[in-house]
């Protein structure tokens, strides 16, 4: 990269602390070849909306560029064999008077070295802050595409999700979701 002349640093330094008075963020999902890419707009004084498209638009296409130069796979985790068979109550399944159920609000998503990890929240008492970990296979069982789960806001649920324990008692993984309430 050549270093810019004396002039033209002049010009930016003047653009930024004369004609740059204000700023306004914004973001903006965009999905590009089945990947979820998250944008932060900068609306920066005297933009006009053609050039916010325009430098919008070459970003979008810098992005894909780069991606098809370094393709990311992303791994979803393989499921654990089933340590602990365990049966739920007929007669009380799917309600909140099963102690292995509760009502799952999101299915949040997180990644680490380049794996995906998938975890329930559920609604004020049980979850909410420690959610459970639930495997890729059980939300596509359920209709739920863990590729298109946005890694800020996940994805929204509202139905039963049922879980099984650890031997300490622990929730060990959500193994399945119920039909979706009516509220």
């Amino acid at each position: 990269m050549t270093e810019p002349t004396q002039a033209v640093k002049s010009e930016m330094e003047f653009m930024y602390q004369v004609d740059q008075q204000v700023s306004v963020n914004a973001f903006i999902d965009i999905d590009i070849n089945g990947e979820s890419v998250r944008f932060q707009i900068t609306n920066r004084y005297n933009s006009s909306a053609e050039k916010i498209v325009k430098t919008t638009t070459a970003a979008i296409e810098a992005f894909t560029a780069l991606r098809a130069q370094y393709p990311r796979s992303v791994q979803t985790p393989q499921s654990k064999p089933t340590e602990h068979k365990q049966e739920f109550k007929e007669e009380h399944a799917g309600t909140y008077e099963d102690p292995r159920s509760f009502k799952a609000v999101a299915v949040v998503v997180s990644m680490t070295d380049g794996k995906q990890y998938f975890k329930v929240k559920g609604e004020d008492g049980k979850f909410p802050k420690f959610p459970v970990t639930v495997w890729s296979e059980v939300l596509e069982k359920a209709g739920i595409d863990p590729n298109k789960i946005d890694m800020k806001d996940g994805h929204a649920l509202n139905c039963p999700a049922y879980y099984i324990v650890n031997e300490k008692g622990n929730p060990a993984k959500v193994i399945a979701f119920g039909e979706p309430y009516p509220f």
